[in-house]
């Protein structure tokens, strides 16, 4: 929950900043916190929040991606996912750094073993 869910424990609220990689269409999960059952479900691009069992009619306070979000219970709440912003250009490798290429088919092999440093 904490990776793709985005979940951090604020102490007095919940904070969400859930994200999917391009490889999952959906996440789901539940927990309890303070006595109260919610369900997220992040697609594409929303999550929806879902307060459960266990709460009473003053519902709970959490952020989602920063933006203070108040849930009462069996309301489902749908918030948009922000946009990612633009990771700009890779970085370049240190002089003398760069990655091996390999031709399609050749073995992977280590080069050379890692050095401990000991009694260098």
């Amino acid at each position: 929950m904490t990776g793709f869910g985005g979940l951090r424990d604020g102490g007095d609220e919940l904070a969400f900043a859930p994200r999917l990689p391009a490889a999952l269409t959906r996440l789901e999960f539940s927990l309890r916190w303070r006595g109260r059952r919610l369900r997220v479900t992040v697609t594409g691009d929303t999550a929806t929040y879902l307060l459960r069992k266990g709460t009473d009619e003053h519902g709970i306070r959490l952020r989602h991606h920063g933006t203070r979000v108040h849930l009462r219970p069996r309301r489902p709440r749908r918030l948009p996912l922000p946009e990612l912003p633009d990771p700009g250009p890779e970085p370049a490798a240190p002089p003398g750094r760069a990655p091996r290429r390999r031709h399609a088919g050749q073995p992977v092999t280590a080069i050379r073993a890692a050095r401990s440093g000991v009694g260098e």
